[in-house]
């Protein structure tokens, strides 16, 4: 399971030598020279890049027009098709007229991720289905769909431990009613407790390709460090692209180093 953490600008570096693979959000890469600056040199350092959409960040995709241009110039491996939040037939239009649009145009070898959506379980069912037919070479699933909440609010009040354990139920779901192609790996977007992971069975695991996440950066930042090596109990909800320009004391950066360790064990646990 490959492991990437958006952060500040002013530990990018340090960052990228404890993880695998660079996360890009889109929006960050036209309005911020110095974040843009980073994945140039990701990109002649051959690291891999996954490009995102945005869509957590502004509520609605990039603009397709100008994703494209980013596209083109940064050719990251991967990027994320545009979708909308919790629509299941929304995100498969997008993601069928943004190929048939703009695919003629895009002029680097990347690879396509699509992101499922829905409102329940048959919704996402039908959008993972879509979206595998569609040929997308990974398929991504969200950390915190409202679905999940509802899924499990007789068991728990917590909505951080519904959403951990809602998307391993929809994964281990989705594998035993054979609807699971073990040719188009998974991509998981955002946690919301790092020890979600470690409940993961492990021939689940081989099917996640990879997981991005903030999670070990803006709780090390705010001097909260994971507590048994990879757990907390709720999650601050800041979103990062909002401290891309923070600076980084040392007290911050031994809690984000403590917590990316923890957050790597609690992923290969």
């Amino acid at each position: 399971m490959k492991i990437s953490h958006e952060c500040p600008n002013s530990i990018f570096d340090k960052v990228q030598k404890l993880t695998d693979y660079d996360y890009c959000l889109v929006h960050l890469y036209e309005e911020n020279p110095n974040y843009k600056s980073h994945f140039i040199e990701a990109k002649k350092k051959n690291r891999e890049i996954l490009l995102d959409n945005s869509i957590f960040e502004l509520g609605e995709a990039f603009n397709s027009e100008d994703y494209v241009k980013v596209i083109n110039e940064l050719d990251p491996d991967w990027y994320i098709l545009p979708d909308v939040l919790e629509d299941c037939e929304g995100t498969i239009t997008s993601a069928v007229e943004f190929l048939k649009t703009y695919s003629s145009k895009i002029t680097s070898k990347s690879k396509t991720i699509g992101v499922i959506q829905g409102k329940n379980y048959e919704e996402l069912l039908h959008c993972y289905i879509s979206l595998r037919n569609l040929g997308v070479d990974k398929i991504g699933v969200s950390f915190d769909y409202s679905y999940f909440r509802e899924l499990l609010k007789e068991e728990t009040s917590s909505k951080e431990v519904a959403w951990c354990l809602g998307r391993l139920y929809f994964v281990e779901r989705l594998v035993s009613e054979k609807h699971f192609d073990e040719n188009i790996p998974l991509h998981l977007l955002g946690c919301s407790l790092p020890q979600e992971f470690s409940m993961y069975p492990q021939k689940i695991k081989t099917y996640i390709d990879s997981v991005d996440t903030s999670n070990p950066i803006v709780h090390g930042l705010k001097l909260i460090p994971y507590f048994n090596e990879f757990y907390l109990n709720t999650k601050e909800s800041v979103k990062l692209f909002t401290l891309i320009d923070s600076k980084v004391d040392n007290n911050q950066w031994d809690t984000i180093e403590q917590n990316i360790k923890g957050f790597k064990k609690s992923c290969n646990n």
